[in-house]
């Protein structure tokens, strides 16, 4: 996934989009090393946060 390039070129911190999403920091870190991935509901809002495309999340 690229929430973590994404997240990293906003300068943010994973306890800082863990916050936007009403998510732990956990959760972020567990997403990043693709240990699981983002519930199907949060796709749209991760997008919208990071002003891409669904697609570009993967």
């Amino acid at each position: 996934m690229n929430i973590k390039k994404l997240r990293l070129k906003n300068n943010w911190s994973q306890q800082k989009l863990a916050e936007k999403l009403n998510v732990s920091q956990q959760t972020i870190a567990k997403w990043e090393n693709e240990k699981c991935f983002p519930r199907s509901e949060l796709l749209p809002v991760i997008a919208s946060i990071f002003n891409c495309k669904i697609e570009d999340l993967y």
